[in-house]
């Protein structure tokens, strides 16, 4: 295991534990973001990272987000665009964590806290890259981007989105982009026989739907066949029980082809033969949620509202259902499904929160920015298997698809099911291993982008 020994893995634990310890927290609502704690952010990647501050030209946007531009010495190549997150979601469990969340401890062969995985770490490890890379001399010929939102927890309209909005108006069309999304997978891909490095090329679409429905009311001791909890209830469990159809096609499909090599022959045999054992592969990956997601638009209630009272029959009820829709699929045609499936006049559906996206563009593997992913890839994780996937989340990356589509998600961290629990949840941490695999990434990222002739 890799421990403190070496002094660049050194550095980077004490900076991306220093990056933890500012609260950088993002709400819906913008007037309860702490200022303070982004700026402070923004005042520490000074300080540590002198070289980058000195040599690259830095954009502030939307207020809080950074936009580094390395020029290259040929503006003819494509650009790199590397993409990270300043901000995190909160702890609300904070007595449920092994040391505090944003207290960024260094123990136990690891730097804990909130944001180490999702995403300070990438964003520090970058960082390191790029200041040893100016150290070194280096200077590149394709022009280096790095774009830090502070927003992304909350769908980046404040960031990303202003960041892409500035590079489209300069023109830039990047050779690849690289965000968050997948990671050097360890026990997780069912069949796979050595670790794979999932690559995401699409990411699902996103949207909440609100169904409401109003009643009467009245007096609890005579009620009607059907309160309006009962009608909203029974809308809800259709959804459920007739979920959007599932498919092994598209990005699912690509995927096991690149994985078939490392199966064991049955399930090989399964892949190579899709069309006549697609039922059998499709009702093997229904079996797990993560690997039923991959194939099929999800729903999931997610908000519930009703009654003030309990002997009155409430005059309203409504639930939030949140969708990840699948390439292919639209919001529109999922909002019209989810009409037809409920199929009643009493359940009023409308759109719920702020955002809401579209599938984004499936990135093409047969590119040049993929063969760099994946040569870079196999330089720092031979044992891996490499292969597209499909993401279920949101990133920031859905508001880059316009500057181009090859987009690939991606973060050179080696995880298990143990690790992926911690996003989001409780004792959040980064092992130094996978600091010092996220440095080598970025590095020799870089390094073989500025090879390619195109």
């Amino acid at each position: 295991m890799t421990d403190l020994g070496s002094s660049c893995v050194r550095a980077m634990a004490a900076h991306l534990a220093e990056a933890i310890h500012r609260k950088t927290v993002s709400f819906e609502d913008p007037s309860k973001l702490d200022a303070a704690a982004f700026e402070g952010l923004h005042a520490f990647l000074r300080t540590a990272y002198p070289r980058i501050h000195d040599t690259l030209h830095l954009d502030e946007v939307g207020r809080f987000s950074l936009l580094y531009t390395w020029r290259g010495s040929d503006p003819t190549l494509g650009p790199v665009l590397l993409l990270a997150h300043q901000d995190v979601v909160p702890a609300e469990d904070e007595g449920g964590w092994r040391y505090p969340p944003f207290a960024g401890t260094i123990a136990d062969g690891a730097v804990w806290g909130r944001g180490a995985i999702d995403v300070k770490g990438s964003l520090v490890a970058i960082c390191e890259a790029v200041e040893a890379l100016i150290g070194e001399g280096f200077r590149p010929r394709r022009t280096i981007l790095l774009a830090f939102g502070h927003d992304e927890e909350v769908g980046g309209e404040q960031g990303a989105a202003k960041i892409s909005d500035l590079l489209q108006s300069r023109g830039v069309h990047p050779l690849l982009i690289c965000d968050e999304g997948g990671a050097i997978t360890h026990d997780i891909v069912p069949g796979a026989a050595k670790p794979v490095a999932l690559v995401g090329i699409a990411e699902k679409g996103y949207l909440s739907l609100e169904l409401k429905v109003q009643q009467p009311g009245g007096h609890a001791s005579m009620p009607p066949a059907r309160t309006a909890i009962g009608i909203l209830c029974a809308a809800i469990d259709r959804l459920e029980r007739r979920p959007f159809p599932a498919r092994v096609a598209g990005v699912p499909r690509l995927m096991l082809r690149h994985l078939a090599p490392h199966m064991p022959p049955a399930a090989r045999l399964a892949v190579h033969s899709m069309p006549v054992f697609e039922r059998l592969v499709r009702r093997q990956l229904l079996k797990q949620p993560s690997s039923a997601a991959m194939l099929r638009t999800t729903t999931a209630a997610t908000i519930f509202r009703a009654g003030v009272k309990d002997n009155l029959l409430p005059q309203e009820a409504t639930a939030v259902i949140n969708l990840r829709i699948l390439p292919g699929e639209t919001t529109q045609s999922t909002i019209d499904r989810v009409r037809k499936v409920v199929a009643d006049d009493r359940v009023q559906l409308s759109t719920a929160g702020r955002l809401r996206t579209e599938p984004s563009p499936v990135a093409d593997i047969r590119s040049p920015g993929f063969e760099l992913m994946r040569q870079t890839i196999a330089q720092i994780a031979p044992d891996a298997a490499i292969a597209p996937c499909l993401v279920l989340g949101g990133t920031d990356s859905r508001h880059y698809t316009r500057l181009t589509p090859n987009i690939f998600r991606f973060g050179a961290m080696r995880i298990t099911q143990d690790d992926l629990a911690t996003i989001h949840g409780n004792n959040e941490r980064l092992t130094f291993e996978n600091c010092e695999l996220l440095m080598r990434f970025y590095t020799a990222l870089l390094n073989n982008a500025d090879g390619l002739a195109r």
